[in-house]
């Protein structure tokens, strides 16, 4: 997988990562407590500060240019907790062209002879070669909402990341000095990317610090926070994003919601945008439109809680929108609805039909009833886990027993190796015609191949064409669904497998967690005898 990270903190010269940017904020107020005449007081002292844990803290996202395979660059982000400015043009297994920043709010630098811009940041996944100016920071003092009137002036970023690695970084000092002075200076990130060569850029901790006065955020990590919650959650009164926060902080972690809630706001930021292959969308909506004080609708449905399809009403950042369905605290730092369980009640005011659709009941990963034993992972026999463990070659990689797991207490790790392919196999089934959906979910930077082994009368898989796959899936560090859909013609014996592919032009190598196994039909089935010989 083809992802740059570079994490960039908050402070922002980036170029146009999402979609639509919204009107200019206007600048964070100054805070003179302290100063009785506002002036440059000689102590340094943070003037801004943002850590993203919550929201971008106030920074938007502008695309001047996205290839076709992209719907946005850059996003707020979360992992294990903590928050992060994210961009990236890998999307559909593939690199694409782009060019997008992440543009900071005003900083105020009126009263300060010095300042210095601080941030870390993260890039991986960059490949040899690859131009270094493809990243970049800039700052701008006559930047009023678009990024492509604006003039802009390249800082010095003492040290990037070699781009191999996770690990967040110090970007190093940057002097603000030439922009002291002015009170309406932007700090912007600047992703640009090639069908060739693509990556993710994570940028995190944005400081600015000097001697003049402290914005309105106190120069804490957390800016202050405008709005209050409103709503019950009711059709008649939905919550805005505040109130559904505060809701669900009510919920136990990863416990979802006994009723549907309803949610108004405006679209802030979309992070997957309603395609046809899955159906669903995932975005971020405020009361304001802005990426500050948000929730996270997580791949819901589209109007009439039904699947997307072609040619309706694309989503777009500034839309109104109200969201109906369950949602939950999950991991208990994040609230969000819950995935195929929510969808659009309205766009800008039109339901479907007018009326108030059915209960959320249809997720978007496959339905119907699960035919694999022990999808979850729960059930283990010593250092076998159960149903997993088949009497043909289809299963060759070391397995063990995982407490990260994407639901249910446990997951199953596959090792990966350098040199060969490694296999996750199931037991053997007997299928009856039909069309089959294999679905699961995948943690773990790299690429697996999801599909099924055909097993001969004999017990045995011949090899070769006997194996039968989908596309090279590539994956993250995030829990990622991958999903595979095939067909077949007669009753077939088969083992459900999983591969975790070789370092080769095509994949990288790597340790794959994989959760939530299933195989389901709705013209299929299992037939009424399946092999069930054990090896000796």
């Amino acid at each position: 997988m083809n992802k740059y990270i570079f994490c960039l903190a908050a402070a922002a010269l980036s170029l146009g990562a999402f979609t639509a940017c919204e009107d200019v904020p206007a600048p964070y107020g100054i805070n003179n407590s302290g100063n009785n005449n506002g002036g440059n007081t000689g102590e340094t002292k943070t003037i801004f500060a943002a850590n993203f844990d919550t929201s971008a803290d106030g920074f938007t996202f502008q695309n001047v240019t996205l290839g076709e395979g992209l719907t946005y660059v850059w996003k707020q982000d979360v992992y294990n907790g903590k928050g992060y400015l994210k961009a990236s043009a890998y999307a559909n297994s593939q690199s694409n062209p782009s060019e997008a920043w992440a543009v900071s709010p005003a900083i105020n630098l009126s009263d300060c002879t010095e300042a210095t811009l601080n941030f870390r940041q993260a890039v991986n996944k960059i490949e040899p070669g690859v131009p270094a100016e493809m990243y970049s920071v800039w700052a701008s003092t006559d930047y009023a909402g678009d990024v492509t009137t604006a003039t802009w002036t390249q800082l010095n970023v003492p040290s990037f990341p070699e781009g191999n690695s996770w690990t967040f970084s110090d970007a190093g000092a940057i002097d603000l000095a030439a922009f002291c002075g002015k009170e309406n200076v932007r700090i912007a990130y600047k992703y640009t990317s090639t069908s060739e060569a693509s990556g993710t850029w994570e940028v995190d901790e944005f400081t600015i610090t000097g001697n003049g006065t402290a914005m309105d955020n106190g120069g804490t990590d957390t800016p202050d926070t405008p709005g209050t919650a409103q709503g019950d959650g009711s059709q008649a009164n939905p919550y805005n994003a505040l109130g559904a926060t505060a809701y669900v902080k009510t919920l136990a972690a990863d416990v979802n919601s006994e009723q549907d809630v309803y949610i108004k706001g405006k679209v802030a930021q979309i992070d997957e945008a309603y395609g046809t292959q899955y159906g669903n969308g995932s975005f971020l909506i405020s009361e304001d439109g802005t990426t500050t004080n948000t929730f996270k609708v997580w791949r819901a449905l589209y109007l009439g809680n039904k699947k997307y399809t072609e040619g309706q009403t694309a989503l777009k950042v500034g839309d109104e929108v109200i969201v109906c369905g369950k949602v939950v605290n999950y991991k208990g730092n994040t609230p969000e609805t819950v995935q195929g369980q929510a969808y659009l009640y309205s766009l800008n005011g039109v339901t479907e039909g007018g009326e108030t659709p059915s209960t959320p009941d249809q997720p978007s990963e496959p339905t119907g009833s699960n035919l694999i034993t022990n999808g979850g992972f729960e059930s283990w026999t010593g250092s076998v886990c159960d149903g997993w463990k088949s009497t043909t070659s289809a299963s060759n990689a070391t397995v063990s027993q995982s407490t990260t797991a994407h639901s249910g207490q446990y997951a199953i790790l596959v090792a990966g190796n350098e040199s060969s392919n490694k296999r996750l196999g199931s037991k053997e089934y007997k299928l009856n015609p039909g069309t089959y959906t294999i679905s699961m979910y995948v943690k773990g930077a790299g690429q697996v191949k999801l599909g099924y082994a055909i097993v001969g009368d004999d017990g045995k898989i011949a090899g070769g064409d006997s194996y039968k796959y989908g596309e090279y899936v590539t994956t993250t560090d995030e829990w990622t669904l991958v999903t595979y859909e095939f067909t077949l013609d007669a009753a077939t014996t088969v083992n459900f497998v999983v591969m975790n592919p070789k370092t080769s032009k095509y994949a990288t190598a790597s340790d794959k967690l994989i959760d939530d196994f299933s195989v389901v039909t709705s013209n299929g089935g299992l037939a009424a005898s399946a092999i069930h010989r054990v090896r000796k």
